[in-house]
């Protein structure tokens, strides 16, 4: 199914599911909204922490609702689309850890099985997200490189031992 057909399934079925398109990233400084601009230097700058903040929270709002044990596909799709857009992203926020954890989670959950049988790994994940952002971990940060390389490899043993 394309992604076109499956957005206007999903805006049919629960429209507050999709977010509204954030456009500051592609306009200007004068004509973004004044949330995603800083103070006083409203001209040439653009607050990275507001935008990463609100897109760790997009992260932790989507699996709150996909996490339910009634979840719908729809719910799960809305949180795999938050991962993904925020993997992209993630670079703008110095990359490093951010990066390599919003990678390998969006590994874990890429396809159709249950993420619910992953709970405790994807909490981990979004929270060592949150801790990352937090201390601006980048690859010359060795716990969050442990943090990251550990996740990594409990994420690589579980999509080797998936049934085909």
């Amino acid at each position: 199914m394309s992604l076109f057909k499956k957005i206007q399934r999903l805006v049919k079925k629960e429209p507050d599911l999709i977010p509204a398109p954030d456009l500051s990233r592609i306009l200007r400084p004068d004509e973004m909204p004044k949330s995603a601009v800083s103070e006083p230097e409203a001209e040439t700058s653009i607050d990275l922490d507001a935008w990463l903040a609100r897109d760790l929270k997009a992260i932790s709002e989507a699996w709150g609702d996909a996490s339910m044990d009634n979840a719908s596909g729809e719910r799960v799709e809305a949180f795999r689309t938050a991962v993904h857009n925020f993997h992209g992203v993630s670079g703008a926020y110095g990359g490093g850890a951010l990066t390599r954890l919003t990678g390998s989670l969006q590994r874990l959950i890429a396809d159709d099985h249950d993420v619910q049988m992953q709970r405790a790994l994807i909490n981990l994940h979004i929270q060592a997200c949150q801790a990352a952002s937090l201390a601006s971990a980048d690859e010359s940060d060795p716990i969050a490189m442990a943090v990251c390389e550990s996740l990594e490899e409990q994420v690589e043993q579980i999509l080797a031992n998936r049934p085909a």
